[in-house]
């Protein structure tokens, strides 16, 4: 069974992690089917798991030039608010509630991205309306981190593509901003978390080759458009399962 996680986080890590996603929103499911428990085991080490996967895509970018570091502090400035407010919001508000909206948020954001078009100019400066948006966002991708162990950063992509990032810049700049998101939200949950220390060094490593291997695919191989159509499947099935886990856990 360890040997199947050990293939789905190489996997997970490598497609999500290169879209500057994180990966939580497969490795949150992966451990809980692994048995952890949701709140204390599976959550804080997705998040764990983010932070490595999202470290070894943002270098990757980093040293290809692709990260506008401006517009990621920016956004990291408000994640270290959101981390800790969803961990706490965890504790009183209904799961189910959230996923829902997080659902319809995820569907619009789909829309958007599938509407638009690459921009042909590479650049994308920090305009004030830009800079309103991305403390927004942050703060949202801080507060899903904590609240669902997902990293957020599908949030940051989807408001980079809609607001006029190219497709690389976007993806490589929210890499960055997931492993802030991420390392907040996670020693947010670690007094609680209980997971064994070497199988999360072991996924870790796996997560490390998937997202390394995910990176260069994107800088040198990839075009944007094929970059677009990948980052908006993935939302799209994010937001069909989140809509349907948020649906049932509410009748339950």
């Amino acid at each position: 069974m360890l040997a199947i996680l050990l293939i789905a986080v190489i996997f997970g890590s490598g497609l999500l992690g290169m879209m500057g996603l994180g990966g939580g929103i497969v490795y949150v499911p992966l451990l809980s089917w692994w048995g952890l428990d949701f709140a204390t085991g599976a959550i804080p080490l997705s998040l764990f798991l983010g932070i490595a996967t999202s470290s070894s895509a943002a270098y990757t970018y980093y040293r290809n030039g692709l990260v506008q570091t401006k517009t990621s502090l920016t956004a990291a400035s408000t994640v270290l608010l959101g981390a800790p407010a969803g961990a706490w919001a965890m504790t009183v508000i209904p799961t189910g509630v959230v996923k829902v909206l997080f659902s319809a948020a995820a569907g619009y954001v789909v829309y958007s991205i599938f509407s638009t078009r690459d921009p042909v100019d590479r650049s994308a400066p920090l305009t004030v309306y830009r800079a309103w948006v991305i403390l927004t966002i942050g703060f949202f991708v801080g507060f899903f981190s904590g609240l669902l162990g997902i990293g957020g950063g599908f949030l940051l992509v989807s408001f980079l593509l809609a607001t006029g990032f190219p497709t690389r810049q976007a993806v490589a700049t929210s890499s960055l901003v997931v492993v802030v998101s991420a390392t907040a939200a996670f020693l947010s949950h670690l007094p609680h978390a209980d997971f064994p220390i070497p199988t999360a060094l072991l996924l870790a490593a796996a997560a490390l080759t998937g997202s390394r291997l995910g990176g260069l695919w994107v800088t040198h191989y990839a075009r944007p458009r094929t970059l677009r159509i990948i980052v908006g499947a993935i939302i799209l099935v994010i937001s069909l399962k989140m809509g349907w886990d948020g649906f049932f856990s509410l009748m339950k």
